[in-house]
């Protein structure tokens, strides 16, 4: 059993539109890590190289993030001026993926996905790096 296997209610409170719902695979619930709220669980088995989802958000100028008041938790730098930003009301699975730090990334076993951002259709993909479990929490490293 990995330790980060947990039997995850059907839904939970917090849920809103903005939170799409459950599919065949993938689901949002209360994240195993502590104090974080949301997370995304696979809700059946993926294999290594398995695409999770499309990260998708709204592409900014740096300087047209920093003038936003979005909470920036949901983005990421693509590029030295670039920033996908998933805040807001954008509702997709993958930016309910949670990172691991400090001594979590050992205790939880590590990252098992990653992001592909292919420059020529400048879309960002999150694919697993090593087998998930059905129940477990899929975990991203932001600062690729």
């Amino acid at each position: 059993m990995f330790l980060f296997e947990k039997n995850y209610s059907p839904l939970v409170s917090q849920i809103t539109d903005t939170v799409p719902p459950d599919t065949e695979y993938l689901g949002v619930r209360s994240s195993c890590l502590p104090g974080v709220g949301l997370g995304l669980v696979a809700l059946k088995e993926f294999r290594k190289d398995c695409v999770v989802g499309t990260y998708k958000g709204v592409y900014q100028s740096v300087e047209e993030f920093n003038r936003t008041e979005t909470d920036d938790s949901y983005s990421m730098r693509l590029s030295r001026s670039t920033i996908l930003n998933a805040g807001g009301n954008i509702s997709s699975f993958t930016k309910y993926i949670n990172t691991l730090q400090g001594s979590q990334v050992q205790i939880f076993g590590g990252f098992n996905c990653t992001f592909k951002h292919c420059r020529s259709t400048n879309k960002v993909t999150v694919v697993t790096t090593k087998p998930v479990k059905k129940n477990c929490e899929f975990f991203i490293d932001y600062n690729m």
